[in-house]
């Protein structure tokens, strides 16, 4: 099987679409005054995909409600027939990260100015996270209809410049770097031993670390260094190492992992029988619920899932009911701020108290907002088409 170089596009990650607050273009926002750094480093915030940023205080309510447009940048949409499709960005150091023409581009977080953009060709990505002072993307070959293989790629976060380039056998579908270490999976249409596989690579040098066949990953999810593979052979699941692939623990059921909890002691994962939260170093079942396990958040105190009708709050310790809120077919849940952000099927915005679930200041009945927005440093970040926008007071 041939494998050549290429560069990405995410395909599989959320997308999202702006709403305007306020229009007009009034400046950047202001600087962050002490605390934690302002960072949203993967697709669900980090590693635990939680959607939950416990370090932002300053876009509350009443902030939200003064929220004006700061500044718009808009990507290059890539070739005609494989351009990157709309994803959230990542907001680290400073710094906005997006999928940008074939590459990815990175955009001051202040202005909206980009600073750099790195591209090698054609590419579809999987996967895009900032790790330290790297950042990095999986790619498939978007032309080709026999090449399954990726590759993952690591770029200066600072400069853009290449640092490493592996390359998987499998054509990544799924994507999570935790503890120093990124584990890709996904599938080979022409491979001989197996359809499926997972490969874990060490992000200072793309050294490969360990591998599976006829396994998975359960979702883009580390629960403090434990992540949870599907086996595509048999009815079963895994949690194994994610530094050395050791199994941790094992079940005969094929679970769907959506987020581990802010300290990594448990995961969310469900299956048909519904949601259920599992100790992640045991495997023991803490508590179940029949509601089917879809999009999520988790904060400290409670689990947020967006069914099909409704927005459902769960108590995290018990999985007691806590609220429920009506909507059409809500997207995944952001937790920033004491609010909880969530995109409907039409496209738009609605915010609602983390607490008891009530609707807060509209922010807008715009259409064509896909998933869900990005909250980090007192900044609202809003992505439709190939167009970012940053909101701030």
């Amino acid at each position: 099987m041939s494998r050549t170089r290429r560069w990405a596009r995410r395909g599989t990650g959320a997308a999202l679409a702006a709403v305007l607050l306020v229009t007009g273009v009034a400046g950047p926002p202001p600087a962050r005054a002490g605390g934690a750094a302002p960072r949203w480093a993967q697709d669900g915030y980090g590693p635990g995909n939680t959607g939950y940023n416990p370090h932002e205080s300053r876009l509350t309510a009443g902030a939200l409600g003064r929220a004006r447009l700061r500044w718009a940048a808009t990507a290059d949409p890539g070739t005609e027939g494989c351009a990157p499709g709309s994803v959230a960005p990542l907001v680290v150091a400073g710094r906005v990260f997006v999928l940008d023409g074939g590459g990815v581009g990175a955009y001051d977080a202040r202005t909206g100015t980009r600073l750099w953009r790195h591209t090698a060709g054609h590419l579809e990505a999987t996967g895009l996270a900032v790790v330290g002072d790297r950042v990095l993307v999986t790619d498939v070959n978007c032309f080709s209809n026999s090449n399954y293989s990726s590759n993952v790629i690591a770029l200066d976060a600072r400069t853009g410049a290449p640092r490493w380039d592996a390359l998987s056998s499998w054509s990544t579908r799924t994507f999570v770097a935790d503890a120093g270490v990124v584990v890709v999976s996904g599938y080979c249409g022409v491979c001989d031993d197996a359809e499926y596989g997972v490969e874990a690579y060490r992000v200072t040098d793309g050294a490969r670390l360990w591998s599976r066949t006829n396994a998975v990953l359960a979702g883009p999810v580390s629960a403090r260094g434990r992540v949870l593979l599907a086996r595509t052979d048999r009815p079963a699941s895994l949690a194994v190492s994610i530094r050395t692939g050791a199994t941790l623990w094992r079940t005969g059921r094929r679970l769907t992992a959506h987020a581990a909890s802010p300290a990594g002691d448990r995961f969310y994962l469900s299956d048909r029988a519904g949601l259920r939260a599992v100790h992640a170093g045991t495997g023991a079942v803490l508590w179940s619920t029949r509601h089917a396990g879809g999009p999520l958040a988790a904060d400290h105190r409670r689990v947020y899932v967006a069914t099909a009708d409704r927005l459902r709050a769960h108590d995290a310790a018990s999985g007691r009911p806590a609220w429920s809120r009506a909507l059409v077919r809500p997207g995944r849940p952001v937790r920033a701020g004491r609010l909880l952000y969530t995109v409907t099927a039409d496209g738009t915005l609605v915010v609602l108290s983390s607490t008891d679930g009530r609707p807060l200041r509209s922010v807008g009945s715009h259409t064509g907002i896909t998933a869900h927005v990005v909250v980090a440093g007192g900044a609202l970040y809003t992505t439709r088409g190939h167009t970012v926008r940053a909101y701030a007071p």
